[in-house]
């Protein structure tokens, strides 16, 4: 009986120890779902994060507007009312702003890749926005000047403040018309500059300033000052998000420099980043921005540039 009990009593011990490993192997298993489970849901809401800029069809949106010799205004109004900004004098919508971008192209051509993708990002952070389509060589100035000021003066009529997004040439029309005076500017309440043409006088790029002037305008170093955006700063420049890349092998970054150089003498507000690694004509660096396979206008930390431009202004229109 007792040998019978012990026996009893072993097998008792072995079905316990069994049970108890069976239950910390399901917790394990548990443990291992529950952490898998969370990492496939944080990686799809990345995935929808993605897809929803990407595969945001902006053009449903598009209103094409024609300007003088032949220019065009494509914009893409967000009828988004549910993203405010809270600012001294009340809520603004997002939607309510507009971001106007102004690609580059040497005056020679109007660059696709700094258009309707730089309008698509901004589109997705609920702003509206729109692209200026102006006039290049064998036009030269100023109808490109009249043709962002047609348009700002369109725009000003729908929309309660516009920023301008300038990338390289376009960066220098930007330029002319950010540091027109502001009763001239209508809505305009800032500007961000990428990988700008700045100077016509110094570190100058030369294909940009031989097509802006064309044959109307005499190249002399009067006119080449006179449309240098570094000597048209004064305390009417609109607020700047300015941005360039060290190795720029068209435009000089010192270009930036002067424009930083005034913007801190008139006390103007703004934001710099000038980034180490990176390409000219590098647009928004994330994927979408890779031409001819190339990967050099691919990067991670240039790819911020959109979200820290618009938080720039968003902060400035908080304080306004």
């Amino acid at each position: 009986m007792n040998e019978g009990n012990s026996l009893n009593n072993n097998e008792k011990q072995v079905s316990n120890c069994f049970n108890e490993r069976k239950f910390i192997m399901l917790k394990i298993i548990l443990l291992l779902f529950l952490f898998l489970f969370r990492q496939i849901i944080f990686n799809n809401k990345q995935n929808i994060e993605k897809l929803t800029y990407k595969s945001l069809n902006i053009n449903k949106y598009k209103k094409t507007i024609k300007l003088t010799e032949g220019g065009f205004l494509e914009v893409f109004e967000n009828n988004d009312k549910t993203n405010q900004i809270e600012t001294k004098h009340g809520k603004i919508y997002k939607s309510e702003i507009l971001y106007l971008s102004i690609p580059g192209g040497a005056y020679e051509y109007v660059s696709k890749r700094e258009g309707p993708p730089i309008a698509k990002k901004f589109f997705s952070f609920g702003y509206s926005s729109a692209v200026l389509i102006y006039s290049v060589y064998p036009h030269s100035y100023p109808a490109c000047y009249e043709q962002g000021l047609q348009a700002i003066k369109i725009l000003s009529s729908k929309f309660k403040k516009i920023i301008l997004i300038g990338f390289s040439a376009g960066g220098h029309l930007a330029g002319l018309l950010g540091t027109t005076k502001r009763n001239k500017i209508y809505n305009v309440i800032g500007m961000v500059l990428c990988y700008p043409v700045i100077s016509f006088y110094q570190k100058f790029h030369k294909k940009s300033r031989n097509y802006f002037f064309g044959n109307k305008v005499k190249n002399n170093k009067k006119n080449q000052k006179l449309f240098s955006i570094e000597y048209r700063v004064n305390s009417d420049t609109v607020p700047t998000f300015i941005w360039t890349v060290k190795k720029d092998k068209i435009v000089p970054y010192e270009n930036t420099l002067y424009m930083i150089e005034k913007l801190k003498k008139y006390k103007i507000l703004f934001e710099s980043k000038i980034y180490e690694e990176g390409r000219h004509g590098i647009a928004l660096a994330d994927r979408s921005s890779i031409y001819k396979r190339n990967k050099e206008y691919y990067n991670k930390e240039i790819a911020k540039w959109p979200i820290l431009a618009s938080n720039f202004f968003e902060k400035l229109i908080k304080n306004k």
